[in-house]
């Protein structure tokens, strides 16, 4: 829940890079930051010699998750905005990938209270973020919001096929690593910021980036640990809370006020989220 929170703060965040830099220059930005403060807090949780040791598969995960949540879905997600709506961008990524993927490449088994629930949490997400009819439909801008979602989600689910040599400090510090290589070459040939302008940096800015590279190294760390202690299933319908963070925060921050249906939206998602806990609960104290 502490993850979904910190994607809502993200996602707040995001609005304000946005106006303010380049796409990849605030990534790479944050991630450099994030690195920093990685060592500066789990210094002692990160041994450095186990890098020699990482074999193939996990190097290939690695890699992989990290230009996926960081890079690529983060472009895709971008892009879609410039063929569609925004509503039509937010609805189609809180489609239940994780869950899918889960299902599909973890093989989790889903009975009819937790598909119902799955079905809840995102009937709920769908209210929050639509805000009409015209949301609804499916062309090039929804197709790629849709597969930076998908990216998104494989992040999370490929956590568990990652190997037990390196544990989720150390799974976050080579991701951001590799993440920040990644944003760095694109913010360099697309953005021509392979150098950061200081001058453009304000006393607030900098405290933003500081807040979002915090928020990168939380979010790696998080999910990692978190991936590996509950089911994708069960993760896909937590992580819809980050809609109803990013909404109170959206309230504190903008002063802006949920409409009826999204506050109905919102209260469907919480109790998903409950039912669903319970659920895993259960299953974890019957195993």
């Amino acid at each position: 829940m502490f993850l979904a929170l910190i994607y809502g703060l993200t996602a707040i965040m995001a609005r304000y890079f946005s106006q303010e830099v380049g796409i990849f220059e605030s990534w790479y930005i944050r991630l450099a930051i994030s690195a920093v403060l990685m060592l500066m807090l789990f210094h002692r949780k990160i041994d450095f010699k186990k890098f020699r040791r990482i074999g193939k598969k996990d190097w290939s995960l690695l890699v992989f998750r990290a230009l996926a949540a960081s890079l690529l879905g983060t472009l895709l997600c971008t892009l879609s905005t410039c063929y569609t709506s925004i509503g039509a961008v937010a609805a189609m990524q809180v489609v239940p990938m994780t869950a899918i993927f889960g299902v599909i490449i973890l093989g989790e088994k889903l009975n009819r209270r937790n598909t119902a629930l799955i079905a809840l949490a995102f009937v709920g997400a769908l209210m929050v973020v639509m805000r009409s009819t015209s949301d609804i439909g499916f062309g090039l801008g929804e197709l790629l919001s849709l597969a930076s979602a998908a990216l998104f989600s494989l992040t999370f689910v490929l956590r568990k096929l990652q190997t037990n040599l390196l544990n989720d400090m150390e799974l976050a510090f080579v991701a951001t690593i590799v993440a920040f290589l990644g944003n760095y070459l694109f913010a360099s040939v697309f953005e021509q910021a392979w150098l950061v302008d200081t001058s453009q940096f304000t006393p607030t800015l900098m405290l933003l980036f500081i807040g979002g590279g915090l928020a990168s190294a939380l979010t790696w760390t998080l999910s990692n640990y978190g991936l590996s202690q509950v089911r994708a299933t069960t993760a896909s319908v937590i992580l819809n809370l980050e809609l109803v963070f990013g909404a109170f925060m959206g309230y504190l921050l903008y002063k802006e006020i949920l409409s009826p249906l999204q506050f109905v939206g919102a209260t469907i998602i919480l109790i998903a989220v409950i039912g669903m806990s319970y659920l895993e609960t259960q299953s974890k104290v019957d195993g």
